[in-house]
């Protein structure tokens, strides 16, 4: 277990510029969700983001059992974490796709809860989003970099056909790769299950 957590941390310096790049990803999203808020709920409708979130949300009021709750939460967030890495292996450009949805989700569900309460946005996010976020959103990070790197290798990969010094770059870059693999997948895991665990108790508490 102490193994896993240190090459996590090893995995998460190596990484740090391809962290830094879909942590602001993920910020300008949620900025733009708040900003551009009618365009936004237009993109999510037309696209049935909206419908199945209230179909969530239904879900969880007709049944408050807080294992149900929990374990909904974290299949939820784990499904699309594992959809990010392995659709992002073959289309690097995936996991972005992704980061920006979930953060014009984000910043759109800002600007409706702000709007309704008149709340500060600020004071609103650091309070309410941000303390179910501030796990999910760095595990949903680290899968989007393994996503990316992953598919980068691939292009790399089929680049290097018939150049074997570079092919041997290549081949040193997967083995990097698969190294940190499983313990960053295992880091993400470990703030999936802590945060679906919180959010669980925390609607089980006040439903």
């Amino acid at each position: 277990m102490k193994y896993l957590f240190q090459e996590f941390g090893k995995g998460i310096r190596a990484e740090k510029k391809l962290l830094f790049i879909s942590a602001g990803v993920l910020l300008a999203s949620i900025l733009i969700g708040y900003f551009a808020n009618r365009q936004v709920e237009e993109a999510l409708s037309m696209l049935g983001v909206m419908d199945q979130l209230e179909k969530i949300a239904n879900q969880f009021q007709t049944n408050t059992n807080y294992l149900y709750v929990f374990s909904s939460i974290f299949l939820n967030n784990f499904s699309v974490a594992m959809v990010m890495i392995l659709v992002g292996v073959l289309l690097f450009f995936y996991p972005v796709l992704i980061l920006s949805n979930t953060g014009l989700l984000v910043g759109y569900v800002l600007f409706v809860a702000s709007s309704k309460t008149g709340s500060n946005p600020f004071a609103l996010f650091g309070t309410t989003i941000l303390p179910h976020g501030v796990l999910e959103f760095p595990a949903i990070i680290v899968a989007s970099v393994l996503g990316i790197r992953g598919g980068l290798l691939v292009i790399r990969s089929l680049t290097s056909l018939g150049n074997q010094e570079r092919r041997a770059k290549v081949m040193v870059g997967w083995k990097q790769y698969l190294h940190r693999f499983s313990p960053m997948l295992f880091g993400l895991t470990v703030f999936l299950v802590i945060a679906a665990a919180i959010e669980g108790l925390l609607f089980y508490l006040y439903t």
